[in-house]
């Protein structure tokens, strides 16, 4: 209710509603940037350039999704852009993301298990770079930032069902990638 309010105060002339609304979001939308575009530098860059979208599409937001979830798309597909214009292979996760994801153990392990789980992430990183674009997309919104099939339908405006079927594939080529024995490509 609170980021209604805020839209309702933006619309009704009150910039201070939208400064607002950033401080709210920036740390988010920067987290997001950053696993998209994985370049810090980079990542502050394209947060503003969000945030100038935000700006502009916001007196047209109709509340008829979360705040969020709109907000969602507009880096989504800043994002989208940033990738297609730099022409760049896609994105690395992030460690601590995937340790999320994986729920690997604690790594105040002994150095032989550090160095599998090592290694093991690093399998993993070169299993999602390799992704296409959709299906890396569909399979980080819903494992690293756990949003339900509609909102990432949402956010990539496609179907629930054609979001079903990009995670499921995106999942059945990650266990493939990473169950081929080591040196296999």
């Amino acid at each position: 209710m609170a980021d209604l309010a805020l839209v309702k105060r933006f619309n009704s002339g009150d910039e201070q509603a939208f400064f607002d609304l950033v401080t709210r979001y920036k740390n988010v939308v920067f987290g997001l940037v950053l696993r998209f575009i994985n370049d810090r530098h980079e990542a502050e860059d394209v947060s503003q350039e969000v945030f100038f979208q935000f700006y502009k599409a916001l007196p047209t937001f109709k509340g008829k999704s979360r705040l969020f979830t709109w907000l969602y798309r507009i880096v989504f597909n800043v994002c989208l852009y940033y990738k297609r214009s730099k022409q760049t292979k896609g994105t690395v996760v992030s460690f601590e993301a995937v340790e999320k994801f994986m729920r690997i153990p604690d790594p105040a392990l002994d150095p032989l298990t550090l160095s599998e789980q090592s290694r093991t992430m690093e399998k993993i990183n070169r299993a999602v770079e390799k992704l296409p674009l959709e299906l890396k997309t569909a399979f980080l919104l819903r494992e690293i930032e756990e949003l339900n099939y509609k909102e990432i339908a949402l956010i990539t405006g496609v179907g629930v069902g054609t979001v079903k079927s990009r995670i499921h594939n995106a999942r059945a080529y990650l266990a493939k990638e990473l169950t081929k024995p080591e040196g296999e490509k």
